[in-house]
């Protein structure tokens, strides 16, 4: 694989089943398909486990987040307000 190749693989192009790797738009732009080296096979999944637990626990989050950020919103919407009579 070339460097270029390696920097533009997505989770997506790796088939662990198959051990393929598609690389898409190589040189001449073309797509072709290679063998998944079975030395770094367990390498990757380490890594894509990795990669998806870091997605997991940012978009969690991220949903925290923006749930307490509606919640103080609403809280503040609801609040009367006590003027002088």
């Amino acid at each position: 694989m070339r460097l270029m190749e390696c920097l533009r693989l997505r989770v997506k192009d790796i088939d662990f089943d198959y051990q393929q790797i598609t690389i898409r738009n190589g040189k001449g732009m073309k797509d072709r398909v290679t063998m998944l080296p079975e030395i770094i096979e367990s390498h990757l999944r380490q890594h894509n486990g990795l990669f998806f637990l870091q997605g997991w626990i940012e978009g969690g989050l991220r949903r925290l987040e923006a749930k307490q950020e509606n919640s103080s919103l609403e809280t503040n919407e609801t609040l009367p307000t006590h003027g002088k009579h």
